[in-house]
């Protein structure tokens, strides 16, 4: 089963809130983002998730090209509507770090809207040589793979 979401607001240790609540809590505007197949974005345009199997016909590459680059904007464009925001900070888990690695390598563009992309369990390897960001300490990230 695929996590959404709202796993990112459950709560696994009672003594403190989630992730996104501390950063909410800490001044950060936090903008919680769905992939294609979670229940919070099923809906297209044209096709229906529940007849049509070409809804389904997609990969997580797909995501890092269309979805990412369109989540980005939809973010910056409305935070741009009285405040100076230009750049987000991407936080990924799982087959969202791999489809933000996806956008990284393919979409030299989204450089100039993307300040940093922190990907926890990414589980593919790439050639980080590709990439339009500075890595840190890339000899630890390479050791991972």
């Amino acid at each position: 089963m695929y996590s959404n979401t709202a796993d990112w607001l459950k709560i696994k240790d009672t003594t403190k809130p989630s992730t996104p609540i501390q950063l909410a809590d800490m001044g950060y505007d936090v903008w919680l983002g769905s992939t294609r197949g979670r229940k919070e974005s099923n809906t297209h345009a044209v096709l229906n998730a529940a007849v049509d199997a070409a809804y389904w016909e997609y990969n997580f590459a797909d995501i890092g090209k269309e979805d990412f680059p369109a989540m980005i904007d939809t973010i910056i464009a409305n935070r741009n509507l009285g405040t100076n925001c230009n750049k987000v900070t991407l936080v990924t888990h799982s087959s969202g770090a791999n489809s933000s690695l996806v956008m990284a390598a393919t979409n030299p563009a989204m450089a100039d809207k993307v300040g940093r992309i922190v990907n926890m369990a990414p589980c593919l390897s790439i050639n980080f040589n590709q990439f339009w960001m500075d890595q840190r300490d890339i000899s630890s990230v390479n050791m991972l793979y």
